[in-house]
């Protein structure tokens, strides 16, 4: 991976204001799977054998933990707190420069992670697997499907959503739900809540789904290609 895209300053071939992606040159890393941005402008890049980039505002440098497992998930606290989790079920912490392991609640595949606050949140994984991080413990959560799960975006403490192989789940601040059975070989791999009533969620083969606080409905994405993540920046783009 040669660099990193980051939404940058317009080319002037396009209309004034429009935004243009600008690429920032990375330093070699290997594989990257996850990346966390806070609201001032800086965030993390995780990847394969526990290598880190560190987004500064204007540059991304390296901050390799040298571990013998992958970061595949990133989610910033706040601008000083970070998490992320291992293909091997570890749960890291970061509260400036440096990452620490904090634990290791289960030893399968964890996906995402997301945090409501530096106190609270969850993470997904394989077999179904959701921790809920609360009163300083990571806690296996009751789920309703051993399928994997490989997306989580929590609205509120009492409000979210997972996505994964065949389903999608909501939680309603008591318990997990599926709220949405899909084809046994479809997968959804990323997911992206706007507020509690909008939402989507991408997968294989260019599978879309939109939430309109509803239900969930199938979108055509106009491609066939494998879709990995999603991002909104409001209901219109």
């Amino acid at each position: 991976m040669s660099g990193l895209g980051i939404p940058g300053v317009s080319d002037p071939a396009r209309a004034q204001g429009d935004p243009a992606w600008e690429q920032y040159p990375a330093p070699p890393s290997g594989d990257l799977y996850a990346v966390g941005m806070t609201p001032g402008g800086q965030g993390w890049a995780g990847g394969a054998y526990g290598s880190m980039l560190q987004f500064d505002g204007s540059s991304w440098n390296p901050a390799s933990l040298e571990k013998d497992f992958a970061i595949m998930g990133i989610s910033m606290a706040d601008n000083s707190t970070g998490w992320a989790v291992s293909h091997l079920g570890h749960i890291l912490r970061s509260s400036g420069s440096s990452w620490q392991v904090v634990g290791q609640p289960v030893t399968s595949w964890l996906s995402a992670i997301d945090m409501l606050s530096p106190s609270e949140g969850w993470a997904v994984g394989q077999s179904g697997v959701i921790l809920h991080y609360s009163g300083g413990n990571w806690q296996s959560v009751g789920s309703p499907t051993t399928g994997w799960l490989k997306a989580i975006d929590m609205v509120a403490s009492d409000d979210g959503w997972a996505v994964g192989q065949g389903t999608i789940l909501h939680w309603d601040g008591v318990a997990w739900r599926e709220v949405e059975r899909l084809g046994a070989g479809e997968m959804l791999r990323g997911l992206d809540m706007i507020s509690a009533t909008d939402g989507w969620a991408v997968g294989w083969n260019g599978l879309m789904m939109h939430y309109d606080g509803n239900a969930w409905t199938s979108v055509d994405s106009g491609t066939g290609v494998h879709l990995h993540a999603v991002s909104m920046v409001d209901s219109d783009s």
